[in-house]
């Protein structure tokens, strides 16, 4: 089934999801009633597709990647639609997307080897600016395929939260002037995910999409939260980037992260280890000035049933530590040895591995 948090697949039996920790009882709807309302977006965004509404076919996928952001067949559909507009670029792109979170999909991979060998065979084809999605993800920085539908969801809920602090402020300028007659009706606003009014108002026209507003650009923090999810996403799939802090004074910066649900407590530091050791290369790997990181690792130990992860480890690491570990497996003890200022749980502290 479908974790409907995350939309990564996970076993039918299972209780908690691999991917994103989630509980999936406490989830909401069922894996059944998400697939149908998948399916019906899906659906709705390919017939404005084929009626060439493309502004509301994009809105449709849009909104299956903001609550499923592992949809494959959301990416794909993208990669049809700037496809179709002759956007030959931007929908390889999107193309690419889809085969990395699916990549049994033979329809997916036969559609962008098409569209390459069109685009080697005719390059005046390619479109001679890129769309707005792929110029605020250039912008960002972000270089992975996979780091589009991140960066799509990212710079969303930005564009929701940035609307929300507008239209609070505009409320409260209006409510400090005296009351005056006004014309006509107030525009009315639409509710974003929960419960946050979205920056611009409903358009008159009923069933009109709403283009998604991105903003002009993310601090360096969110930029690397993006860059250490797209980083890590293929090899620690059930780890987290939780946040990120940067300190110009010494170059350094402090990366809080959570691994999955671990079946041990040696298992647990295994997991600590090796999603430290990966998650500081790509920190070192998307900002060569940084001179030092602080790694602190979350988890739900073995022991405890209930609550919420745990601080387990706290570690700081060096780019000259991290490059004299071996580049393939490195061993627990190994990647420990890399790491200073080192600090465990206690019931993880004298486990030896």
């Amino acid at each position: 089934m479908q974790c409907v948090q995350c939309g990564a697949q996970i076993p039918d039996d299972t209780a908690v999801c691999s991917q994103c920790g989630a509980e999936v009882a406490s989830l909401g709807p069922s894996p059944e009633d998400a697939a149908r309302e998948i399916y019906s977006l899906l659906a709705a965004a390919n017939l404005a597709r084929i009626r060439r509404e493309y502004e509301e076919a994009t809105a449709r996928c849009i909104e299956v990647m903001r609550r499923f952001p592992n949809n494959a067949s959301a990416h794909s559909l993208m990669g049809d639609i700037y496809a179709d507009q002759g956007l030959l670029r931007d929908a390889a792109e999107w193309y690419k997307i889809a085969i990395e979170l699916d990549p049994s999909s033979r329809a997916d991979r036969a559609k962008l080897d098409a569209l390459l060998s069109r685009m080697r065979a005719r390059p005046e084809e390619a479109p001679a600016a890129p769309s707005p999605i792929a110029r605020a993800v250039r912008a960002l920085g972000l270089s992975s395929p996979l780091a589009v539908g991140m960066a799509v969801t990212l710079v969303i809920l930005l564009a929701l939260l940035i609307g929300a602090v507008a239209y609070q402020r505009a409320t409260l300028g209006r409510a400090a002037l005296p009351a005056t007659p006004t014309v006509g009706a107030p525009a009315r606003r639409t509710v974003g995910p929960q419960g946050l009014p979205a920056s611009a108002p409903t358009p008159a026209a009923p069933g009109a999409p709403i283009a998604p507003q991105l903003p002009q650009a993310l601090s360096p923090e969110d930029k690397m939260v993006s860059a250490l999810r797209v980083g890590v996403a293929s090899t620690l799939p059930a780890s987290l980037i939780n946040w990120v802090a940067l300190d110009p004074r010494n170059s350094s910066v402090t990366i809080a992260f959570q691994v999955g649900r671990q079946d041990t407590m040696a298992d647990v530091k295994r997991a600590i280890l090796r999603a430290a050791q990966q998650i500081g290369r790509v920190a070192f790997r998307h900002d060569s000035s940084l001179a030092a990181a602080v790694l602190r690792g979350y988890a739900v130990l073995p022991q405890t049933t209930a609550g919420p992860p745990e601080l387990v480890f706290i570690g700081q690491t060096e780019p000259a530590r991290l490059i004299r570990l071996p580049a393939n497996d490195p061993s627990p003890s190994d990647i420990e040895g890399a790491l200073a200022d080192v600090w465990w749980h206690a019931a993880l502290r004298d486990l030896t591995l």
